[in-house]
């Protein structure tokens, strides 16, 4: 037992708590039944910090978005985000946000541009609305991925935007520059 320290068969906390708390500060938390409040508190307060650090991620990361594309959609898609005379997007239980494309490639919505940081997911809708997941970023090697260039802005004297393109890498390497770029 090298430098006071003591291993019970109770568990791995038991044996830090001993090993951190001196012989007096652990019989200050001693009750008259033999339990240690100073490990009941610790467990406590580690649970609640456990707790605090799980609710604080969900408020960040905030709602999912789904972007629904038909699949006849190949080239440039673009998002206009913020304009009223558009309309608001909805929820759908287990999906989060969705964000359905029109067959140009392009949605306006009254919605404000998600700022936290969210879960993002990219589908074909198919006729019948069957609905395929399309590879991007890390989720699909080079010769899977549908979804390439993802961007978005804020600009002063318009909407938020963003644009991404839909197709493999040859095509996204001839689809020249987002059509919101080509305007600026």
């Amino acid at each position: 037992m090298a430098m006071g320290l003591r291993v019970y068969s109770m568990d791995t906390t038991r044996a830090v708590v001993d090993h951190w708390t001196s012989r007096a500060a652990r019989s200050i938390f001693r009750c008259r039944g033999g339990h240690n409040v100073m490990k009941q508190t610790i467990v406590a307060v580690l649970t609640f910090l456990v707790t605090l650090t799980a609710s604080a991620a969900m408020h960040l990361l905030g709602d999912s978005v789904q972007y629904q594309i038909p699949a006849a959609v190949r080239g440039w898609v673009e998002v206009e985000w913020s304009n009223p005379n558009c309309p608001a997007l909805v929820s759908q239980s287990g999906v989060g946000v969705v964000v359905k494309i029109g067959v140009d490639g392009r949605v306006c919505t009254s919605s404000t541009m998600p700022s936290a940081w969210h879960n993002v997911s990219f589908v074909h809708v198919y006729e019948g609305d069957r609905r395929v997941a399309l590879k991007f970023s890390n989720s699909g090697s080079e010769g899977e991925r549908m979804v390439w260039g993802h961007s978005n802005g804020t600009s002063t004297t318009g909407p938020a935007s963003e644009s991404f393109f839909v197709g493999t890498k040859a095509e996204f390497e001839r689809g020249g520059m987002p059509p919101r770029l080509k305007r600026q």
